[in-house]
């Protein structure tokens, strides 16, 4: 078969090399980068000549695309898209039901809504994967141990540029007592799944009126749904990831690799972030604890640091998400926590339990080696398209 890959956001190149790797060929529109709202003209119009001058299968990206789409309808092309994403306001627009397209959506919550709400005729659940190939090819030396062994680290972004901050000095102060008391009643409780908020329609008519928040990004999402996850869930992740690394560094040595130098973290040892390609493997393979904190607007799915800390052959220790036990024995092949309090002790029992923690990271490394992989992954796409 024969692909274009677009490079969509800030998504990788895992993608491409899979496919080349099981022998299909594949061309990469190494141009522009495509941003779902955020994209040139000019970049589309270089698309569709590229389409029309080409001879493809289909054309593949992370992330998806309605203008894209569009351009492969005219075409006759099919399009394949993988999102990692949630929610992508894209989906709910009416070129998701064109039926040139092949929608693959990793969180389950996600995909049944759009089933239910919209007449998409080629829409599959499909979760992330861990890209063994390239995991593989990663060496490491006795510089890079000295450097990345750790007993507790993260690796992420503590999302302190939301905006949440932006508008709440804006906010009537009745409003914002409110705004305060939603996130404080959901923060650090991963024991059931959030719905994405929704604000209310006091607050949205307020944001609109003060030109708060751009709306028309939302597309054919509900407003008032949109505008609740894009003030409410970066605040409330970066509240968790906080919480949660300042609760473990009372206790034991934590590592941070993130953008900035997030000053209310007290105790945290502060790294630039790493590259996906190569150090951040190794932080993941070397580190004794490797966390996850799912951004909360992902509901029941499983992140992509999840398979990436697995795959790498580390110890993951995650918040709680409901499809983990579809793919994972929790105690076995990964480990979890619903609370702060389930938290410590775990973390302060795995690092106590060295030859425990080792088999869980075995189990797991098996596990996603055997049926995890972009390989198996892709070839279940191709099965289904």
């Amino acid at each position: 078969m024969r692909f274009l890959y677009i490079h969509a956001g800030n998504s990788v190149l895992d993608l491409p090399m899979s496919l080349e790797g099981m022998g299909h060929e594949v061309d990469c529109f190494d141009e522009v980068r495509f941003f779902p709202d955020d994209t040139p003209d000019e970049a589309y119009e270089k698309l569709d000549k590229r389409i029309r001058e080409g001879s493809y299968d289909f054309l593949i990206s992370y992330l998806f695309f309605d203008r894209i789409s569009r351009i492969c309808q005219d075409r006759g092309l099919r399009y394949i898209s993988w999102v990692y994403d949630s929610p992508l306001v894209p989906l709910f627009d009416k070129e998701a039901e064109n039926e040139v397209n092949h929608i693959f959506v990793f969180d389950k919550k996600e995909y049944e809504r759009l089933k239910a709400q919209f007449d998409i005729p080629h829409l599959y659940y499909m979760p992330m994967a861990s890209c063994t190939q390239r995991i593989g090819r990663v060496s490491i030396t006795e510089a890079d141990q000295e450097r990345f062994s750790h007993d507790i680290s993260f690796v992420g972004d503590m999302y302190e540029d939301n905006a949440y901050d932006l508008v709440l000095p804006h906010l009537p102060e009745e409003m914002a007592d409110r705004l305060k008391a939603k996130l404080t009643g959901a923060l650090c409780k991963w024991d059931k799944v959030r719905p994405w908020p929704r604000l209310d329609d006091d607050m949205v008519s307020l944001f609109r009126e003060k030109k708060l928040l751009n709306d028309k990004r939302a597309h054919s999402l509900d407003v008032n749904t949109f505008i609740g996850v894009a003030i409410e869930s970066r605040k409330l992740a970066q509240l968790e990831r906080a919480t949660v690394l300042n609760a473990l560094a009372t206790m034991h040595p934590v590592d941070l690799y993130t953008r900035g130098e997030p000053s209310y973290l007290q105790g945290v040892t502060i790294h630039p972030g790493v590259d996906y390609y190569t150090d951040m493997t190794k932080v993941f393979n070397l580190s004794r604890i490797n966390l996850n904190i799912t951004i909360p607007s992902i509901e029941t799915g499983i992140p992509q640091r999840v398979w990436d800390i697995i795959g790498s052959g580390g110890f993951c220790l995650t918040n709680y998400q409901e499809e983990i036990e579809e793919y994972f024995v929790i105690g076995q092949d990964i480990e979890t926590f619903k609370s702060i309090d389930e938290l410590l002790v775990k973390a302060d029992y795995y690092l106590k339990h060295e030859d425990v923690r080792m088999q869980i990271l075995c189990n797991g490394y098996e596990k996603v080696t055997a049926q995890h992989s972009y390989e198996h992954r892709i070839k279940r796409m191709m099965e289904l398209v």
